[in-house]
């Protein structure tokens, strides 16, 4: 057995006081057994059978947990606020380097030095894993070490210990830690009789385990070690002709199938063949699945809104990229109304939790924070916080109905919303979303409106060009050319070299990589002048 916990057992030597049973506030009655390890190698004597008896033994055999001198662990008895919060910084000491101090002053009442929970209590308070507002004690009142842990204890301690690591843990504004944790599942595999409020020990190692687990996962993400991303989406053919297209644009090495939306019973439809991704992999391609909302905030508000139908529509998610061999899934959620940022966060660090226990994951399409209402439920560092990679739709800087005429996207306007989004997002975990398209303008009537034209067809067009200027503001060119029914129409030339100049500013800032909407609006010969030196290659 490992003899990690050997500075809790002298933190624990004073600590008199196990309890046998809990009264109604949680506060434990004394008891004269000190918990301690039992020999080497014994196993507990009274676990058999319990649901915890596999995370109880391998804690104790990595030494973050222990039992009595008599051999027994006593699963059935309360864990102690402060036995857990020991417990607890023994487990994550490698993540965040907090150990028991005992030189530390007094910050509560009733744990003074020479206290048992004293050197724990101590550190803690220092590192910033006790929040007054979280579990009730304020600094120079008392803490309660002996009263019974609960699961807001629990996650509050987590949660506040995980928002001061180098890589903080961000928690979503308005959502409790309590909540945070139910939805992550760092209670899964308590059994539904057990108390909805306390803990026993039993219950603590399940927490404990779920919470390393999390660990290991945070601490090794599923993304792939190769970068650059380089993505596609295909949209709006079919299956025959969407492998067609992907062998066509090799540089690409990652393929997002447009074919899952919500509906209004709130879950997705499963309309793809396996084969879809069967050959993608078996070119060294990774294949993905969009799961959008359909632009309806109304089934995208019922969908989102209880734990229950987050925790519902992730298991969709899942199920449909198992069956169809699907190597993760991109969340393609707009139109979502601002009162649904919090719940919108929530599902996403859902799906993340559930993809990621099937090897699976998750990227999240947000609009650009300069897209007004458009953007206002996306939390930006919450949702990168959560999900593996966040693709910014950095397209239609002017859209479809936009009465003012202009570029699809520029340098100026991608390179100020990439300076935005970098504050709160990490650069590896953020791709650049550009359109493989630009937009053309009645020039007699610009609040009619505009339609697209596909990067394809632009060499046409610039062969019935009227005129052509530069247009200092974007800096691009401005392109007059004989439209439809002879009138004149603009576009601004939204083009291989602009392209390839938008995603250099990805390069300089160390992003993920590049996405594109959407595949087919291009030939194969132009990626060579859309991408950039420095991001080409496979992941």
């Amino acid at each position: 057995m490992k003899r990690k916990v050997l500075h809790l057992l002298v933190t624990l030597a004073a600590f008199l006081a196990l309890c046998l049973e809990a009264n109604m506030s949680g506060t434990l009655a004394m008891a004269a057994a000190v918990p301690t390890n039992g020999p080497t190698g014994a196993p507990y004597t009274d676990i058999a059978g319990n649901f915890a008896a596999a995370d109880i033994l391998t804690l104790t055999d990595e030494g973050y947990i222990h039992g009595f001198a008599d051999q027994t662990f006593r699963p059935n008895l309360p864990v102690t606020r402060g036995q857990f919060l020991a417990y607890l910084m023994t487990l994550i000491e490698p993540t965040t380097g907090v150990t028991p101090q005992s030189d530390g002053p007094q910050h509560y009442a009733d744990v003074p030095p020479g206290n048992w929970a004293f050197a724990s209590v101590a550190s803690a308070y220092a590192a910033g894993w006790i929040q007054a507002d979280w579990i009730g004690a304020e600094p120079g009142q008392d803490f309660h070490e002996n009263d019974q842990a609960s699961r807001g204890d629990a996650a509050a301690f987590f949660v506040a210990a995980l928002e001061h690591q180098k890589n903080p843990l961000i928690l979503p504004r308005g959502v409790s830690p309590l909540t945070y944790a139910d939805e992550l599942g760092w209670f899964a595999g308590i059994p539904e009789a057990a108390s909805t409020t306390y803990l026993t020990r039993a219950d603590a190692a399940v927490v404990l385990a779920n919470m390393q687990a999390y660990l290991e996962k945070r601490a090794h993400p599923l993304v792939p070690a190769a970068s650059p991303v380089l993505l596609g989406w295909n949209y709006g053919s079919n299956l025959s002709a969407y492998l067609q297209q992907d062998a066509a644009d090799s540089p690409l090495n990652t393929f997002v199938y447009d074919g899952f939306h919500l509906n209004a019973a709130g879950t997705f439809v499963n309309s793809l063949s396996p084969s879809y991704a069967k050959d993608l992999q078996a070119e060294g391609k990774q294949a993905w699945g969009l799961f959008g909302n359909t632009n309806n905030p109304s089934w995208t508000h019922t969908a989102l809104l209880t734990r229950a139908s987050r925790l519902q529509l992730s298991e969709t998610v899942a199920a449909i990229c198992e069956s169809d061999g699907l190597n993760g899934a991109n969340v393609d959620f707009e139109n979502v109304d601002a009162s649904d940022r919090e719940d919108l966060s929530l599902f996403v660090q859902t799906l993340t939790s559930v993809m990621h226990q099937i090897g699976k994951e998750v990227s999240v399409d947000v609009a650009p924070p300069s897209a007004g209402s458009w953007s206002a439920a996306y939390d930006y560092r919450a949702l990168a916080s959560a999900a593996d990679q966040l693709v910014v739709m950095t397209y239609d800087e002017h859209w479809s109905g936009d009465p003012m005429p202009g570029p699809v996207t520029s340098v100026p306007w991608v390179q100020g919303n990439l300076t935005a989004l970098l504050r709160t997002v990490p650069a590896d975990k953020l791709v650049l979303g550009m359109p493989l398209y630009t937009r053309a303008w009645d020039v007699a009537d610009p609040s009619a409106g505009s339609y697209g034209i596909p990067l394809i067809d632009m060499t046409s067009l610039l062969a019935k060009a009227v005129s052509s200027s530069e247009d200092a503001r974007f800096s691009q060119s401005l392109v007059v050319y004989a439209g439809p029914a002879s009138a004149d129409y603009e576009f601004w030339r939204d083009g291989p070299t602009v392209l390839q100049s938008i995603g250099k500013l990805a390069a300089n800032d160390h992003l993920d990589g590049l996405a594109f909407w959407r595949l087919g609006f291009e030939s194969p010969s132009q990626w060579s002048r859309i991408l950039p030196p420095g991001l080409q290659g496979s992941r």
